[in-house]
């Protein structure tokens, strides 16, 4: 549950979405914002049916148009991303929309080794988890998550907008191929 009075999401509320086998998305900002950028995917806290049928590349490019033309997401500020299987690799991308600094999106790269995407919301909390990545040499799921956990705790001690009820997704090549 949320409440658009706050527009901060309460605990239990669920933030990442796995809405078909080759796509995750994931909500970070203001509640507001993000209900306008995944409405038709996300409702009760579950994938729709229409976007169980969807390509990753569809939705993103549907989430792209939305993000660019409705001035009502930059109003209330997102930090949140989509990634997932495009149909020949790992792929990802972060939406960000806020009064300040306007749209911005960014593809996110596979790397050498595999592909990572963490969407932390604040700048803070990225430019912490980019120094753990490389500090820790992270290279599998399980050290991932425990960099992704100890980003989180170190968050909450300044930011009131998270807690550490953490939910992981992931999509597996078996789902797809």
């Amino acid at each position: 549950t949320f409440s658009f009075e706050s527009l901060i999401f309460t605990p239990l509320y669920k933030k990442i979405y796995k809405l078909n086998d080759t796509t995750i998305v994931g909500a970070a900002g203001s509640i507001a914002g993000n209900d306008i950028l995944f409405r038709d995917y996300i409702i009760n806290s579950e994938a729709t049916e229409i976007c169980k049928r969807m390509t990753y590349s569809e939705i993103e490019a549907d989430l792209l148009a939305r993000l660019c033309f409705d001035k009502r997401i930059t109003e209330y500020g997102i930090n949140s991303f989509v990634c997932g299987w495009d149909g020949s690799q790992m792929v990802g991308r972060l939406f960000s929309a806020s009064k300040e600094s306007g749209v911005s999106s960014k593809m996110a790269i596979p790397e050498d080794n595999g592909f990572k995407i963490i969407s932390c919301g604040l700048n803070e909390h990225l430019s912490k988890g980019e120094q753990l990545f490389i500090s820790r040499n992270c290279n599998n799921i399980l050290q991932t998550k425990n960099i992704f956990k100890d980003v989180i705790q170190e968050g909450m001690k300044f930011d009131s907008s998270i807690n550490n009820n953490l939910i992981f997704e992931k999509i597996r090549r078996s789902d797809f191929i």
